[in-house]
C-alpha cells in the first residue's frame, strides 16, 4: 500500500466491485461475504481499512483467506482486513453488518 493512505470507496462502489469479483471469491473458497466497520457505515475516512466477514467452505482455510485479501486490496488499493466468519461468532461484535453476497 502507499503511503499516503487512500479513502475506501463508498459502500455501494465497495458492494458493486467486490459484487463483480463474485465468481474469484467463489473459487477461493468464498460462501459469502459481508462488510463491517466504518464502511459498513459509509463513515470511512483517509487511513480506514475495509473490513470484511468471509464464510469459507468446508475445505477452505486462512490461505485462501489471504488470497482474498490481495485480491480485494489490488482492486481498492486500500488494506482489507479479513476474518473468518466462525472467528468472530462469539469473540467480535461488529456492529453494523452489510451483506455483499
Amino acid at each position: 500500500m502507499d503511503n499516503e493512505r487512500a479513502v475506501p470507496p463508498s459502500l455501494t462502489v465497495l458492494r458493486s466491485r467486490i459484487g463483480a469479483r463474485r465468481d474469484q471469491l467463489r473459487r477461493l473458497g468464498t460462501e459469502s461475504l459481508s462488510i463491517f466497520g466504518s464502511c459498513a457505515r459509509n463513515e470511512q475516512r483517509s487511513g480506514s481499512d475495509i473490513d470484511v466477514i468471509v464464510r469459507l467452505r468446508p475445505g477452505f482455510g486462512y490461505f485462501d483467506l489471504g488470497e482474498i485479501k490481495v485480491l480485494l486490496e489490488s482492486d481498492f488499493r486500500v488494506p482489507v482486513n479479513p476474518v473468518i466468519e466462525s472467528a468472530t461468532a462469539n469473540s467480535l461484535d461488529v456492529g453494523e453488518r452489510v451483506d455483499v453476497f
